[in-house]
């Protein structure tokens, strides 16, 4: 699994900026520091991706919400029989 970024310890919930899971800053071991933002990932291996090109992953971490159409359902890319009427985390795998 992979830890997220963009959040305070403590503060709930945020996105690894590498895979785009869900992560907890407050258990996960996996942070950087990169122009002053913490960043949390979910493993040990989004951290060196990160590691090795943080402008490229701390550009994309906070990506603007898409428009999606009327009635578009949203689905998770790795479990499709997960449907929903908005962007969120997949219940099974937590990706976003």
């Amino acid at each position: 699994m992979h830890d997220h970024q963009g959040a305070e310890k403590g503060s709930g919930s945020t996105t690894d900026p590498v895979c785009g899971m869900t992560v907890d800053p407050a258990t996960t071991p996996h942070t950087a520091t990169h122009s002053g933002k913490h960043h949390y990932f979910c493993s040990a291996g989004c951290l060196a991706k990160f590691e090795a090109d943080p402008d490229l992953y701390a550009a994309k971490s906070e990506p603007a919400a898409a428009d999606a159409p009327e009635g578009a359902i949203w689905t998770c890319p790795m479990h499709p029989e997960i449907q929903r009427a908005g962007p969120g985390s997949c219940p099974i795998c937590g990706m976003a």
